[in-house]
């Protein structure tokens, strides 16, 4: 008995492709909104961490100092969520055409890892010129 299986072949293979690229799509939306919510924290996080603190200006204190506590608490957790992100985008590097992701994506992607670095940079630095500062009014 001999089969012919080339039909069948073609249709797994053309059926294999459709459901790859909609599970790229799908994983691209994920990745996409992960890297966004991350560029967003990080920029507002910075904000409100280079807020200028005067002499007298105890509700700027305040913010900087619950800023830097934020920072400290949330550390782990923003480190421990680059690498699935980074295998998300490794992924759709291997699957997706390159022209999919637009240039925007690609930089923020590109430059997310080194922001957080200079955004904990900020804060240990920042938390040491205000503990200097704190000296003084002892």
């Amino acid at each position: 008995l001999s089969l012919k299986t080339s039909q069948l072949v073609d249709a797994l293979k053309q059926r294999s492709q459709v459901w790859k690229i909609a599970f790229s799509k799908e994983l691209h939306i994920t990745a996409r909104a992960q890297l966004e919510s991350l560029t967003e924290t990080i920029k507002q996080t910075m904000k409100r961490l280079n807020r200028e603190v005067l002499d007298n200006d105890i509700d700027a204190l305040a913010s900087v100092m619950m800023t830097l506590e934020k920072v400290r608490q949330t550390q782990s957790e923003i480190e421990l969520s680059f690498d699935p992100l980074t295998h998300m985008y490794q992924i759709l590097d291997t699957h997706l055409p390159t022209h999919f992701m637009d240039k925007d994506e690609q930089d923020a992607r590109a430059i997310l890892k080194s922001n957080w670095d200079k955004l904990v940079e900020e804060a240990n630095s920042r938390q040491v010129t205000l503990s200097k500062k704190q000296t003084e009014y002892k």
